[in-house]
């Protein structure tokens, strides 16, 4: 199953890398190519938001399960690691510059940034007081952080377009599109999964908690005539910023997809997804440059837009496949992993 290991990587964590990287290429693509006819409201839009919203979250909880089951990372290792995601985060900027300034903080420099101060979360996941551990209400407060730092009514610009260093520091950490506050709750639950933190906890209570919560919102929802999901605007759950809601909705669907992958069969093409995250999600940008309106000059209906999104998901799916068969040592992750490696 997937718990096995297979040249010194685990494959769980490679499919679920790989599921990660395909939720976030469908998001991204139903965003660039939705249809006109296909309001934010409309069912299969929340339904598309709710799956990609997923993403982010899945990767910086796998990044923390990783330094968290790291024992020989030294610290200048972790600041290559950084630096080479810094770039990788301006040539994203550069790649589809309707969407980005060239310097806007993303989730690649959450990741840069959670690399250099790897060092003092990981110090709080092992905090205690007369043996009980801290975690857990470090947890709670990154959990509700967006209810007194959040705003909540942010323009686009205004959450990319640094003014300076300042602003640029004000984005990355409060106030951007994923600032370290609170994103920094999937890291230090991945780290806590990671160093059996989270051992004595039953899961099954603690996913299904999660399941009832999130169900309460979608009922919330219905009950007051409001729009359950939205990536940013008026809605019960909201990506940008992540409120509570969404908080607690995306930890809760990590849960479930980290069981459900250990029983699911290995997939080779998910597994060599997650091989190549890093690389796959710079270049998934580069036809959203050249062709992010390509839709609207040609007037698609819905069933040309989403043939189109689906299409261009999947296909990441046979390329990972034929890049590890071909050139498994052209990419990003292993440039980045050669370079760290010298120290």
């Amino acid at each position: 199953m997937g718990n096995t290991i297979h040249d010194g990587r685990i494959i769980h964590i490679d499919q679920l890398r790989g599921i990660a990287l395909l939720l976030m290429i469908l998001v991204h693509a139903a965003a660039t190519w939705k249809p006109s006819q296909l309001h934010q409201e409309h069912v299969l839009a929340i339904f598309v938001a709710s799956l990609g919203g997923l993403a982010a979250p899945l990767f910086i909880f796998i990044f923390g399960w990783g330094i968290g089951r790291s024992k020989n990372t030294s610290f200048q290792k972790n600041i290559i690691r950084g630096l080479v995601l810094f770039f990788a985060q301006f040539l994203v900027n550069l790649t589809v510059p309707h969407l980005f300034h060239p310097f806007s903080p993303g989730v690649l420099t959450l990741i840069a940034l959670l690399y250099f101060f790897a060092p003092i979360w990981l110090y709080t996941i092992n905090l205690s007081f007369k043996n009980i551990p801290l975690w857990p209400v470090i947890c709670c407060i990154l959990l509700f952080t967006p209810m007194f730092i959040t705003l909540p009514d942010a323009t686009w610009s205004q959450r990319t377009i640094p003014a300076g260093v300042v602003s640029w520091l004000h984005l990355a950490i409060f106030s951007g599109t994923y600032p370290i506050l609170p994103w920094l709750i999937f890291a230090i639950i991945g780290g806590c999964v990671a160093q059996e933190k989270t051992s004595k906890i039953n899961r099954n209570y603690v996913i299904l908690s999660g399941l009832i919560l999130s169900l309460c919102f979608f009922i919330y929802a219905l009950h007051f005539g409001k729009t359950y999901a939205l990536p940013s605007g008026e809605a019960v759950l909201t990506f940008f910023p992540a409120n509570v809601p969404f908080l607690i909705s995306s930890l809760t669907g990590i849960g479930l997809l980290w069981v459900l992958v250990l029983k699911i069969p290995e997939f080779t093409g998910l597994i060599n997804l997650g091989r190549f995250t890093l690389t796959y999600y710079i270049i998934h940008f580069l036809p959203f440059r050249f062709w992010h309106d390509i839709d609207e000059k040609h007037t698609w209906s819905m069933p040309v837009s989403f043939s189109v999104i689906i299409i261009y998901t999947i296909l990441f799916w046979p390329l990972s496949l034929l890049h590890h068969r071909v050139a498994p040592n052209y990419s990003l992750e292993a440039w980045m992993k050669r370079l760290s490696s010298r120290q």
